[in-house]
């Protein structure tokens, strides 16, 4: 994609998952450095193509004049496996490059919708001569959306509410949160410079456990939260830090106290 004199020309991104969290900011970064977005969707609308990843249907023509594809759709509920290794897999056949949007830690961590996201990397890689792999720590917003949740259910409970709502957290988890801002910044660049053939990382500027980030945002946000042990492979591999990224990897500039702050 690198034009003369260093220069990158325009060009033009099929994304997957177009208008959610990561997609839409993806979306967002391709239209600030010129280049052209289309949107992926289970439905067509005025802005995005109909694709289904499931049978591959609708892809053909949604790739005509493409020049990569980033795949940031994610289901992690009933259809992961068809979003992310057979979708990946009908994605990959197109022969374009391929830029698959993954987790840290999903080659070592036992929960089942990350085992997928490994399958998705290993799909790409048997399907694909053009691939690049980007695997990002948990968004700043997604540990706000769970706490978010857990505060909320708790203040259903008839006299617990308000800023003094008592609401359970986990404990002893560890988590290493980055803006999914500077996730989409990463991919941007990584279209730019090219196919990597390999699993390239990005990840927050700072680590936690659970009670630190639930301490903070409750400050913030408000609630009173109550920690819970929790048992299980699951939450021994969070424990054990099989999300948090090694020390090699780059990493962003915007902390937890800054998304707070933002977002409050």
């Amino acid at each position: 994609m690198a034009g003369r004199c260093g220069r990158i020309a325009p060009v033009r991104i099929l994304v997957t998952g177009g208008t959610g969290t990561l997609g839409s900011s993806i979306v967002s970064q391709l239209g600030i450095r010129g280049h052209e977005a289309v949107v992926g969707s289970r439905t067509a609308g005025p802005d995005r193509v109909a694709i289904d990843l499931a049978t591959g249907s609708g892809i053909s023509s949604a790739v005509a004049g493409v020049d990569a594809i980033v795949h940031a759709a994610s289901d992690p509920a009933r259809h992961a496996k068809v979003t992310d290794v057979s979708g990946t897999v009908h994605l990959a056949k197109t022969g374009l490059p391929v830029l698959y949007t993954s987790i840290m830690g999903v080659d070592r961590h036992p929960f089942r919708y990350y085992q997928i996201k490994r399958e998705g990397e290993l799909a790409l890689a048997a399907n694909s001569v053009q691939w690049t792999v980007l695997r990002a720590t948990q968004f700043h917003s997604f540990i706000d959306y769970l706490l978010s949740a857990s505060k909320n259910a708790a203040s259903k409970i008839p006299g617990n509410r308000g800023d003094e709502t008592r609401f359970p957290a986990s404990r002893g988890l560890k988590f290493q949160p980055v803006a999914h801002e500077e996730v989409a910044s990463q991919i941007v660049d990584l279209l730019e410079s090219g196919p990597t053939n390999s699993i390239e990382k990005f990840a927050g500027p700072q680590q936690f456990d659970s009670e630190e980030l639930t301490q903070s945002w409750a400050q913030a946000r408000g609630g009173r939260p109550f920690f819970v042990p929790t048992a299980g492979k699951v939450a021994k591999a969070f424990k054990d830090g099989a999300v948090l990224a090694g020390p090699e990897v780059p990493v962003g500039s915007t902390t937890w106290a800054d998304y707070l702050l933002q977002t409050g």
